[in-house]
């Protein structure tokens, strides 16, 4: 099921959503540099006479710990380039520019009169989803 999401209804929502994920990819980032450090002091470690096997176990820590960095790097990348869309999404929703905002399987589509925007598609908490979905609340006009 899609529904269309009014601009004005999205835009803080996908500000928060880009808040977010920029965080989480902060915090991604001061692991991956942990690891950095960590690789790095392993590697450096071993001082003195070291035997072959000393050497191949040492070999695999620090393959492991790229292998961490690697899939660490890959992580916070997504959640940046997903902090990324969905600035730019609010962006658009709060300048008016005549895209239309959908809601489909928690995800925002965006659309201009040339068709979908992948480049502008990000997916949105349940919590988000729901308050999308929601109807508004009433307000007392005097």
């Amino acid at each position: 099921m899609a529904v269309e999401i009014p601009a004005p209804r999205l835009a803080p929502i996908a500000r928060r959503t880009a808040s977010s994920a920029k965080t989480v990819a902060g915090v991604v980032m001061a692991f991956w540099a942990i690891f950095l450090i960590a690789g790095i002091a392993m590697a450096l470690g071993g001082k003195g006479e070291s035997t072959t096997e000393q050497t191949m176990d040492g070999g695999n820590v620090v393959l492991g710990i790229g292998a961490w960095l690697i899939g660490l790097g890959l992580v916070a990348n997504a959640f940046v380039k997903r902090g990324r869309r969905a600035a730019d999404v609010a962006a658009l929703a709060e300048t008016g520019t005549g895209h239309t905002f959908t809601l489909a399987d928690r995800k925002i589509f965006t659309s201009d009169a040339n068709g979908a925007k992948d480049e502008l598609t990000f997916p949105v908490s349940a919590k988000s989803a729901a308050e999308l979905v929601a109807v508004p609340s009433a307000r007392v006009v005097a």
